[in-house]
C-alpha cells in the first residue's frame, strides 16, 4: 500500500495534469459539454502570468529520466520526446525482473510513465491548458477567498477521478487544486498548493515549490516538491525536481528525499551539455 501512495503523491507531484500520450491513430474524445468563453478566457489569462517555454523559442524536447524506488534504487529509464504541436512520445524501459513489493509490473511502467510525463509538463510549464484542451471547466464561484474553477473530463472520470477544482487569488494566479479519486476501492482527497517565483528578471512566473496532501481517511500523505531551473540558448527549463516525503506513521513512518534530473537532454535538436547550460537559482 505505501508503493501505491508514493506513486501517487509521484504523479500528483509537480503539476497535477501531465500532457496527453495518445497513439497517433486514437482521436481523443470530444467532451458533449464545452467550457464557456468567459471562463476560457478567464484561464487563459491566467496561464499568461506564467513563464511559457515556447514563447522564448523552445521548439522540440528530448530526455531520458531514471525512474528510481525508495529502497529499491534505479529500476529503469523514461526516454520522452516532445515537439511543438505534436504529441509527445514517453518509452518506458524497465530493468529484467524487476520487482516492486505490492505493484505489478504493468503499474510499475504505468508509473515510470507518469513521471516522465509528470517531468515533461514541468517543463512546459502549462499546467492550466489541459482545462481547455481536455475536458469541460466550470467557474463555481468565491471559496476561502479565492476562485474556484471545476473541471470534468471523461478520461479522468474513467481514472478513478471523480472531481478536480483549480483555484485562484484575486490576481488570476493558481495557488491550488483538489482532486478527489478512488484508488485500490480508497477514496482519496488530495490538495495541491503552488508557489511561483519570477523567472530570471521576468515578471512571469515559474513554479518556486509545490505542498501535496493526500488523505486517505486512515492517514495523510504529504510530499514537499522543490525546482531549480536552468537556462539553455536563452530558455529557462527545470534542472532538477526534488521530492520529500513525510511518511505516515501508518505506514512505517520516516523521510524519504527523491531527486529527479534529467539525462541526455537535447533541446531544440541540440545536445545541453552541462558547460552550456547556466545554473538559476532554486
Amino acid at each position: 500500500m505505501l508503493t501505491t501512495l508514493i506513486t501517487l503523491t509521484m504523479t500528483l507531484g509537480a503539476f497535477q495534469d501531465a500532457p496527453a500520450v495518445t497513439e497517433p491513430s486514437v482521436a481523443a474524445p470530444v467532451p458533449v459539454a464545452q467550457t464557456s468563453e468567459k471562463v476560457a478566457s478567464y484561464l487563459k489569462e491566467a496561464e499568461s502570468q506564467l513563464y511559457d517555454p515556447q514563447a522564448a523559442g523552445l521548439k522540440s524536447l528530448e530526455f531520458d529520466l531514471p525512474v528510481e524506488v525508495p529502497q529499491l534504487g534505479r529500476i529503469g529509464q523514461v526516454h520522452v520526446t516532445w515537439i511543438a504541436g505534436g504529441q509527445a512520445t514517453i518509452d518506458a524501459t524497465m530493468s529484467e525482473d524487476t520487482q516492486v513489493p505490492g505493484m505489478p509490473p504493468g503499474a510499475v511502467e504505468q508509473m515510470a510513465q507518469a513521471t516522465g510525463a509528470e517531468y515533461l509538463n514541468a517543463m512546459l510549464n502549462r499546467p492550466i491548458s489541459m482545462l481547455l484542451d481536455n475536458g469541460v471547466a466550470t467557474l463555481v464561484g468565491a471559496e476561502d477567498g479565492l476562485v474556484r474553477v471545476d473541471f470534468d473530463a471523461p478520461e479522468a472520470r474513467d481514472a478513478g477521478i471523480a472531481g478536480q477544482s483549480y483555484l485562484f487569488d484575486e490576481d488570476g494566479v493558481l495557488r491550488r487544486s483538489v482532486t478527489k479519486m478512488t484508488m485500490m476501492g480508497a477514496k482519496i482527497t488530495a490538495k495541491q498548493d503552488y508557489r511561483w517565483k519570477p523567472a530570471g528578471e521576468s515578471t512571469l512566473l515559474l513554479p518556486d515549490s509545490q505542498s501535496i496532501a493526500a488523505d486517505m481517511g486512515f492517514m495523510v500523505q504529504k510530499v514537499d516538491v522543490s525546482f531549480t531551473y536552468q537556462m539553455i540558448d536563452g530558455i529557462v527549463l527545470p534542472a532538477s525536481i526534488v521530492k520529500t516525503t513525510d511518511i505516515p506513521a501508518a505506514a512505517g513512518g520516516g523521510t524519504q528525499r527523491q531527486v529527479q534530473a534529467v539525462e541526455n537532454l537535447i533541446v531544440n535538436g541540440k545536445s545541453a551539455t552541462a558547460p552550456e547550460s547556466a545554473p538559476m537559482g532554486g
